[in-house]
Parts: C-alpha cells; structure tokens; sequence
C-alpha cells in the first residue's frame, strides 16, 4: 500500500523533494533563522550551531534552498530560487506576487509543498534580493503562518553606508541589538526591527523614571533646565 501511495504522490507531485521528517513550524522556522542570516551575510554563509546540521541537510538541501554539507560547519545560501523566479518574472511581467511565486514554485513540475513550506521558499527570496511585502502600498510583515496571495514584493532601498556604519555599533552599545555589518535594506529592516522591539519594551519605565526624577528635582528647587540627568530622561524617553 505505501509503494502503491508512494507511486501516486510522485505522478501527481514529480517535482517533490524528500524531506524524511515532518515539516513542523518550528522546524520550518529554524531553516528560516539561518537562511536568513546567510543571506545578510557578505560571503552569503553562516555557522550553524551543530544539532541544527541535521536539520538543514534534511530541509534547506532538498528545498534548494542552499547547501548545508554533511562535515560542514556552515550553511551556504544557493542562487537556485532567485534564478528561477528571475526567469518566470522575465515571461510573465508585472506586479510581483506571493500568489505569482506560488505558482512558479511548481513551474516546470509540481513540487506538492504544504503552504508553510511555500512560504518559506518565499521569505527567503525576498531576505536574499532584499525586498519587503506591501499590501495597498503599506508594508506588511510576511511570516511562515502568514503570507497573503495578493501581498506584493517591492525592492527596498539600502541604507546610506555613513549612516548605516554609525547605527551599527550605536544600536549594539544602546539596544544590545546585534546586526551583520553588511548594508542591505534586509538588514536595515532587521535592525529597526528589533531596536523596536528593545524600545516598546522599556518605554513604560523610561517614562516613569522621567516624571519621578523631574518631580523630585522639583521637591528639592533644582531647576529643570540645569539638571543634566533630567535632559538624558527626556531624551531616552523621546
């Protein structure tokens, strides 16, 4: 009977790869975390952890996403998926489409991927060319449970190099954010991203040490404009 079903599924889907494993979220999502840091990375490779070896040789080898060797150390990003949507772009132009690289995916055979797999394809293609998803013009963030047919792919602008090599270390120093040095607009994204995320998490007690101190300098008839640490509050509250 498994032979008999194996037969069917490959006539009907004979361009699907052999995972071996179930494709969970959560392993999904692991395969997502180191292609995306190859893909910011200049030399397009990243040091993978070493129980996570396994997983890429078992997902991002055959999803072509990249190679991750079986005595490697290091994931390697492949060119396969940017090739390939180049091409199908080049004979069917116009707006580029989550549901357009849907299709392509299965162009020239079906590879019968589950949606979360196809968007993983996806999110890595728009980190590797640096392109962000819009819908109506506004950015929206793709996910693996999330990645709408009708969000669109624009290409983003890199950052100019003077400001991005000053943010870097800035947004290291003050956020404990650590980004690739490179100057992409994904990593631009990135960092803005989680220097966010830092921020929203400590704006409440910014705000609340700020009004304490200024009351108490206040209490003890210290002017505002002459207490240096009030003038650090305000700014780190703004």
């Amino acid at each position: 009977l498994d032979d008999l079903l194996g037969q069917a599924l490959a006539w009907q889907f004979p361009g699907a790869p052999e995972f071996g494993l179930p494709l969970t979220p959560a392993r999904l999502g692991q395969v997502l975390r180191h292609v995306e840091a190859a893909a910011q990375a200049a030399d397009g490779r990243t040091a993978v952890e070493r129980d996570d070896r396994r997983l890429l040789q078992q997902i991002a080898n055959p999803l072509l996403l990249g190679e991750m060797p079986h005595d490697g150390t290091h994931f390697v990003i492949g060119h396969h998926w940017q090739t390939h949507f180049t091409r199908c772009r080049a004979a069917e132009p116009g707006d580029l489409t989550v549901e357009k690289l849907r299709r392509w995916i299965d162009t020239p055979q079906k590879m019968g991927l589950t949606r979360e797999a196809q968007n993983l394809v996806i999110l890595c293609f728009a980190s590797q060319t640096g392109q962000s998803f819009t819908l109506h013009g506004g950015a929206v963030e793709g996910k693996l449970s999330q990645l709408d047919d009708s969000w669109k792919l624009e290409q983003e602008t890199p950052p100019d190099e003077a400001d991005w090599l000053a943010a870097v270390p800035r947004a290291g120093r003050i956020f404990g954010v650590a980004v690739s040095p490179l100057c992409t607009a994904a990593n631009a994204a990135t960092l803005a991203k989680e220097v966010r995320q830092v921020a929203t998490a400590h704006a409440a007690g910014a705000g609340t040490y700020a009004r304490l101190l200024a009351r108490r300098l206040d209490e003890l008839g210290v002017p505002a404009e002459t207490a240096d640490r009030l003038q650090t509050a305000v700014a780190t509250q703004a």
